[in-house]
């Protein structure tokens, strides 16, 4: 835990003892889940500290400046899609209990266990989505009604483009956090998040060589409607992404 807190001091969270014990709940109960289940295939409590929890907090990490965004999120609508165990979002929902955090991912078990460690820990707002995302995206209940959109490395970036952005309001943010040497991948994914409405993508590098990140975060900032009918159906933005 001693990376948590110190990565949580360097992004200015001023992280209390009831957050850490949370933390530490969470990730024992997911050890012991992971054993009945395929949760992550990561198995060992310090990687999964190191490798979900710790870049789980990449989130918070300001876009440019050096103050943290943490009073940014307080009062946030937040949309993780593909949360898998609930990676980052249920960390994000730790960190920043009033934020109004939804939880989306296909896996009925993963949403499960989701729901059952969101009520040992007693986290309020907190709602779980066991659904597709191009299927959702498109209900009115979730469309453009977001003001940041969270996804991991699930997709190349024109996937993400078209699978997040719709759900992302105008003004709003879609974050997606990949690895390094992505350039080229932004390159051919810039008119996917045109057309999506959002602004040409912008990109922070994350280097912390004393906590083993280095990262990059991709944003959008969506400033027009999207065309009604993105995201296509299942599969299809992974299948055939834009170009």
């Amino acid at each position: 835990m001693k990376k948590i807190i110190e990565y949580c001091r360097y992004l200015g969270i001023s992280i209390t003892k009831e957050q850490i014990e949370k933390i530490n709940y969470y990730v024992d109960f997911l050890i012991q889940e992971n054993k009945k289940y395929n949760l992550t295939g990561i198995k060992q409590k310090e990687e999964i500290l190191s490798n979900l929890v710790l870049k789980s907090l990449i989130v918070f990490h300001p876009h440019g400046g050096n103050q943290s965004t943490i009073e940014w999120f307080q009062d946030k609508k937040i949309l993780d899609i593909g949360t898998g165990a609930g990676i980052p979002g249920l960390i994000v929902k730790i960190i920043s209990p009033i934020s109004d955090v939804f939880l989306l991912d296909s896996n009925k078990k993963k949403c499960e266990f989701i729901r059952q460690i969101s009520k040992k820990l007693n986290l309020s707002g907190l709602t779980v989505i066991n659904d597709r995302a191009e299927i959702i995206a498109h209900e009115n209940e979730f469309r453009e009604k977001f003001d940041l959109v969270v996804s991991r490395a699930v997709g190349n970036l024109s996937e993400l483009s078209e699978i997040n952005i719709p759900f992302t309001k105008i003004g709003g943010i879609s974050m997606a956090l990949k690895g390094k040497n992505i350039q080229d991948e932004i390159n051919l994914s810039k008119n996917a998040s045109n057309i999506m409405g959002a602004a040409p993508p912008s990109v922070v590098k994350i280097r912390l060589p004393a906590y083993s990140i280095d990262d990059s975060i991709v944003y959008w900032m969506k400033i027009n409607k999207t065309p009604k009918n993105f995201p296509r159906k299942i599969g299809i933005p992974h299948k055939n992404p834009i170009t």
